[in-house]
């Protein structure tokens, strides 16, 4: 991942102090040396996350809504829902959220026919309930290339959707998506 600029974090961090109200008269408490150290690095660690996850190098697998976040989910199996269900009319084209290696490719009962891609970064991504895959084992791809068609497979499908994961740790550890992914407004918060 490329490092933010150095000066743009410096001018980010003038901008932010000068717009942060100081003490006009003596009857107003001054910061300790402390508690200015603490303000000043929360401020870094704020900009430096601004910076580095603002110009988001994922992409959206398809373009639609999501239906179910992640998170606690009572009708998942472990009742957490460790990725984004995103509708997509069944047959639309499933992409490559980010550059990697096709390290599964195959039907699985749970989640129908599922994609999973290794990342040079460390990261996996899994695309679940395709209708069809367009990938093998071994491939490698390139961000925004179609890897399958968007379905409705696997027992745990209602309809027509990409299950989208991130994960670390070879697969182990779930993160949300929406951590990575550029904003986005199209979120069916009922659900």
């Amino acid at each position: 991942m490329k490092k933010p600029n150095r000066k743009l974090i410096l001018s980010i961090l003038l901008l932010i102090f000068i717009s942060i109200p100081h003490p006009v008269s003596a009857k107003e408490e001054e910061l300790t040396t402390e508690q200015a150290k603490s303000i000043l690095n929360i401020i870094i660690d704020k900009t430096y996350t601004l910076l580095t996850y603002s110009s988001s190098p994922w992409i959206y697998p398809v373009d639609g809504i999501i239906t179910s976040p992640y998170g606690p989910r009572e009708s998942s199996i472990d009742g957490f829902h460790h990725g984004l269900d995103i509708s997509a009319v069944e047959n639309s084209p499933v992409h490559a959220s980010k550059s990697g290696i096709i390290s599964k490719a195959e039907f699985n009962e749970m989640v129908g026919n599922v994609v999973c891609i290794n990342h040079s970064d460390g990261f996996q991504t899994m695309y679940a309930h395709n209708n069809k895959l367009l990938v093998k084992v071994g491939d490698n791809v390139e961000q925004n290339d179609v890897i399958a068609l968007s379905g409705n497979t696997g027992l745990l499908s209602r309809g027509a959707h990409v299950h989208f994961e991130i994960r670390t740790n070879n697969g182990t550890n779930s993160l949300n998506p929406m951590n990575y992914l550029p904003a986005k407004s199209k979120i069916n918060p009922s659900k």
